[in-house]
């Protein structure tokens, strides 16, 4: 008969050394969750499905098939002018609601709602009135917030159909290719477009609620089987189909989580709220359209290069800029996945002010984030220092590929510095506030000026040059004097 162990002895670690046991105690270190990780598998799998595609598309479409193809995708990207910054505000205000329903039992911990089957459900504290009135009362202004937002979000989607739909209709008629050859994809890849726009606030809403693991599961599990589908409509002769195939998989996987994994939870947005309702108005627009702004000036800022170098030096310049710019902006997002994951936790702690456990989930995952995305521009540059100087065939096409290192390093570190302020701005829009809004139109608008004097004149260096200068002598001490000063005032007492 075996000794028993006394309940309170203290328990012996056994450590495993074995190369599995030591690369999960790297992983460990890093604080990868398994919705980081779905969010790493899909960034990951962008560099791997990436060149396929585009061996595909060389290989099975005409010049002219692939310049609509491109066109299809870039028109496409236009959503964001209609959705005006909603996606942020979303998350934030659906977090702070989400805390109320997981504080039952009054402690003020960190506990989750229990999920049944996607319904919400509080097992603590339902008897006691006070309790059992706050929880309700959140989850009442949860379903009028996300009323608002399908109601929102439906007329965004038909002004996208209209205006996008018979915008590029016009655009593209009467060029390369005949209309029957493109125009009926085109409508239905609109359509597609526009319902999956529709039903954004619905996935922002469960990332919101802390859902992140099912949300980020469905972004991987889109990335993949998009691409499969893309492929197989391409190697089949389907042609500008393929656009719509990647549209039908993205809207197919999240009506399906909405519609079915999610829908007991979604059930009472079906329903008029009877009591507490969100006002738009004076608690969602003032935050919504400073995110808006920021978000169209922020596009235009970092996603134009290509199109200023196509004017002043050509297609082949535009081409390394856009591939450098492509495998940075994806590092930088994938760096960036330690903290959007976080962002409804953030958001929870902040409405239980929390500040505390706040500031040491964020540095903690900030950390994180910046480190892993100053390696990954490190070795990047390495790379691209190193591959003019490899005696193989492909490196070297490669390496013409891509832009040279001066002008990846002053790319480089203007993407690092993007990655520490998008950590600013998530921190602070936790509290449903965006005082960087001064800050980012300055810093867009200078970048954009900057980027186009400097480009015209100096090609591809001149615009990372201007980049990098004025992240560094305004957007990045602005961000970082604001966000000390919002802190120290907001944290204090009675000061959110």
């Amino acid at each position: 008969m075996s000794a028993s162990r006394e309940p309170n002895a203290p328990t012996e670690t056994i450590r495993d050394d074995s190369w599995h046991g030591r690369l999960w105690r790297v992983v460990a270190s890093l604080d990868v969750d398994r919705a980081i990780a779905y969010s790493l598998l899909a960034r990951g799998w962008q560099f791997i499905a990436g060149p396929i595609t585009l061996v595909l598309i060389a290989r099975y479409f005409s010049p002219e098939l692939q310049g609509y193809f491109y066109t299809f995708a870039s028109l496409m990207g236009l959503q964001i002018l209609f959705e005006m910054g909603l996606h942020s505000v979303v998350i934030n205000t659906a977090s702070h609601e989400w805390a109320q329903l997981g504080s039952g039992d009054g402690s003020g911990s960190l506990r989750e709602p229990l999920m049944d089957r996607g319904a919400v459900h509080d097992d603590v504290g339902m008897d006691r009135g006070a309790v059992h009135y706050n929880v309700g009362r959140a989850l009442e202004r949860l379903v009028s917030f996300g009323r608002q937002c399908l109601r929102w979000y439906a007329a965004a989607s038909l002004l996208f159909l209209i205006v996008i739909g018979s915008g590029g209709w016009w655009f593209m008629g009467g060029r390369d290719l005949s209309e029957n050859q493109w125009s009926v994809p085109w409508w239905v890849l609109v359509c597609l477009t526009a319902g999956q726009l529709w039903t954004m606030p619905l996935i922002s809403i469960l990332e919101g609620c802390n859902q992140v693991l099912a949300v980020y599961r469905l972004r991987a599990f889109q990335a993949v089987l998009g691409n499969v589908v893309v492929w197989a409509v391409i190697v089949g002769g389907g042609g500008l189909w393929a656009a719509v195939g990647s549209a039908a998989v993205k809207l197919g996987c999240e009506v399906f989580l909405v519609a079915w994994t999610y829908r007991s939870f979604f059930r009472p947005f079906w329903d008029r709220p009877t009591t507490a309702a969100i006002s738009w108005r004076t608690e969602v627009w003032p935050l919504q359209w400073s995110l808006a702004l920021h978000s169209i000036l922020q596009y235009l800022a970092y996603f134009m290069f290509a199109p200023i170098l196509f004017h002043f030096h050509g297609s082949a310049v535009a081409g390394q800029m856009g591939m450098t710019w492509t495998v940075l902006t994806t590092m930088q997002y994938a760096a960036f996945s330690w903290v959007q994951t976080r962002a409804p936790k953030f958001g929870m702690l902040v409405a239980r002010r929390e500040f505390a456990e706040l500031d040491r989930v964020f540095f903690q995952a900030a950390g994180i984030s910046c480190a892993v995305l100053l390696l990954g521009c490190l070795g990047y540059g390495l790379a691209v220092a190193v591959l003019p100087h490899v005696p193989h065939i492909w490196a070297q096409r490669l390496s013409e590929r891509l832009l040279p290192i001066e002008s990846t390093c002053l790319f480089s570190g203007s993407v690092f510095l993007i990655g520490v302020f998008q950590c600013l701005v998530s921190y602070l829009l936790a509290h449903k506030r965006n005082p960087l809004l001064p800050v980012s139109v300055i810093g867009n608008l200078a970048t954009i000026g900057g980027v186009v004097l400097g480009g015209s004149y100096f090609g591809a260096t001149g615009a990372g040059a201007a980049l990098l200068i004025v992240l560094l002598c305004w957007t990045l001490p602005a961000a970082i004097w604001v966000w000390r000063s919002c802190r120290s005032d907001w944290h204090c007492a009675g000061g959110l």
